[in-house]
């Protein structure tokens, strides 16, 4: 049996794919400055790309388009250019992004479980495949990552501090006497926290800090674990890796949690 909550934290899911682009040096990608925008001559061809991906997945119900970057601007690569939304979107978001060598799912509550997420991810991969043009359908993935944006309002943390949060999920945060004896207030200091830590699939990223949701506070939590390993062009392959990163997040999830499930409702479900 999984484990769901009723009042969750979630603010968004987000299910991203990348692969090489031939005009891309990819040592620069870490420079913003070195970034190399499309070179024209591609353009129209990728503008193709993106139209056959919104005739196959219209069948699915997401017709309506919105193009990020205005048409003959230059398109930066791993950025989206179109997104896909779903005709009968009523409570809730489900995204389609597309761009150069990137694809992304986003949703945003109601979101019940994976299994709900599993399949607008399924058939996006589908169509995302059926699109590619014939000298990029063999070129394989190199990042498939997975990332849950939650946001603990003051319900959820008993109008903890960011530290007194901290400390309630296991992460201790020791003041060295050095900067204590200097501060007027000790209770009043904000932490920030970023982990990177490899995990068996790849990477798995964490950070905790302040901020605002729907203009009311919160303490924001952003979970991505990403592979670090080249995958196919199957969706059996990607999906695999999915529920990799899923259950991976998942599991850390409900353990760090674990001392917030009363206000946060825990009920089971038939999957995760």
């Amino acid at each position: 049996m999984g484990l769901s909550f009723k009042n969750s934290p979630l603010v968004e899911i987000i299910a991203e794919m990348r692969w090489d682009l031939p005009w891309v040096n990819q040592s620069s990608i870490q420079d913003i400055g070195s970034v190399v925008p499309m070179p024209s001559t591609l353009a129209n061809q990728h503008e193709e790309f993106y139209m056959r991906f919104g005739s196959n997945i219209a069948a699915a119900g997401f017709q309506r388009i919105e193009r990020l970057v205005p048409p003959n601007f230059f398109q930066l690569p791993y950025q989206p250019v179109y997104r896909f939304r779903h005709n009968a979107e009523e409570r809730g978001a489900r995204i389609y992004q597309l761009g150069a060598g990137f694809f992304s799912v986003n949703a945003t509550p109601p979101y019940k479980s994976w299994a709900e997420f599993k399949p607008l991810v399924s058939a996006g991969i589908d169509a995302l495949l059926k699109s590619r043009s014939a000298d990029e359908s063999s070129v394989p993935f190199r990042s498939i990552s997975l990332r849950y944006i939650d946001a603990f309002n003051n319900e959820l943390t008993d109008e903890r501090s960011i530290a007194e949060f901290m400390d309630v999920l296991g992460f201790q945060i020791k003041i060295p006497d050095a900067i204590g004896l200097h501060t007027s207030d000790l209770a009043k200091i904000q932490p920030l926290l970023q982990l990177t830590v490899p995990v068996a699939i790849g990477q798995l990223n964490i950070s905790i800090a302040d901020g605002m949701v729907n203009n009311e506070s919160a303490i924001i939590m952003d979970t991505i674990v990403s592979n670090t390993a080249e995958i196919g062009c199957s969706r059996e392959e990607i999906m695999a890796v999915f529920e990799q990163t899923h259950s991976l997040i998942h599991s850390m999830f409900v353990d760090l949690t674990k001392p917030l499930h009363e206000h946060m409702q825990p009920e089971e479900t038939g999957q995760c």
